[in-house]
């Protein structure tokens, strides 16, 4: 687990089958049962309290009798009584219908409560982080634009990562079928030469394509890694590649964390032209979005229609 074959042959040594592997390992993990919760282990605390303070009493009040000369049987029997009356027999009755009453105001508010323990885990949360993909949402990507460095749109990046995303023969993301799924087929004419496939050290995935003589190489990848690549980007409008300088740079990185610090998902995407000739032309930078809405597709709200859900950023760099 964790590994990735990059190239060459090897010869492997099985160490464990079974639940003798990490993952079988993880499955004994899940049968087991959970830990006890905060409120469990607060509920012991407090009766273990209670328990070490009517002990303490039970010996002070008997000690006391004893040392009056009072009758050590009758002496006995009301420290017993005492430590009877101090034991909270309804400790247990009183929390779950304090629970209880809790979860039913929290229904008020279209919140289910499962597990009545769970109110007191929330109430002891400082910071909640949750994903409701497939609830809240369709837990589907869908591409709603592409823009250049300067924010103009570009058709041009999304005609490069759809040839890279149709023609890698690795396994889809959802990234990949938002771009592919973006539109109408954008390779006619295009055949694919060769790949070189993604990996955790490249972080990028190459397709070699070939359409009329003209070879082009597309890359797509993490934006970080896509950016040290790039030399020079284009603008729509412009016909003239543009060096991509510090400034550039700094100004790619930032439209980027920006549209990160959104909820933006991003990619890089990168292009090298050769020419007939053996030639090469440079590499431009664009950048595109999506988004989709967090309803259920028979919802008629308008709020929840316009509310993004899930993004994706493509900037095309080299």
């Amino acid at each position: 687990m964790g590994s990735s074959v990059m190239s060459g042959s090897a010869r492997l040594m099985v160490c464990g089958t079974g639940l003798a592997t990490q993952l079988g390992q993880i499955s004994s993990s899940l049968r087991r049962a959970p830990p006890p919760s905060a409120l469990d282990q607060g509920a012991h605390r407090f009766g273990m309290l209670i328990v070490h303070f009517t002990g303490a009493l039970v010996l002070f009040v008997l000690l006391i009798n004893l040392l009056f000369h009072r009758p050590w049987l009758q002496s006995f029997l009301f420290a017993v009584a005492l430590a009877v009356g101090l034991t909270p027999e309804l400790l247990p009755m009183i929390i779950s219908v304090t629970l209880a009453r809790g979860a039913i105001r929290m229904a008020k508010v279209q919140v289910i409560v499962k597990r009545l323990g769970a109110i007191h885990d929330l109430g002891s949360m400082d910071v909640l982080c949750t994903d409701k993909t497939g609830t809240l949402t369709e837990a589907k990507i869908s591409l709603v634009r592409q823009v250049a460095l300067s924010g103009a749109d570009s058709e041009r990046v999304l005609d490069l990562a759809w040839l890279n995303s149709h023609f890698q023969a690795g396994l889809r993301n959802p990234l990949d079928n938002a771009i592919v799924e973006s539109g109408p087929p954008r390779g006619a004419g295009w055949a694919k030469i060769d790949e070189v496939p993604f990996d955790f050290q490249r972080r990028r995935v190459s397709v070699l394509v070939e359409h009329e003589g003209r070879r082009l190489l597309v890359t797509k990848g993490a934006p970080e890694d896509i950016i040290k690549l790039a030399t020079r980007y284009e603008e729509p409008g412009k016909p003239k590649l543009l060096s991509l300088g510090e400034a550039a740079r700094v100004r790619a990185a930032k439209v980027f964390e920006g549209l990160s610090a959104e909820g933006f998902r991003a990619l890089g995407v990168a292009d090298l032209d050769r020419q007939p000739s053996g030639g090469t032309k440079g590499a431009h930078v664009h950048l595109a979005s999506s988004h989709a809405a967090t309803c259920h597709p028979t919802s008629s709200s308008k709020r929840c229609q316009s509310r993004p859900r899930s993004i994706l950023t493509i900037i095309e760099l080299w």
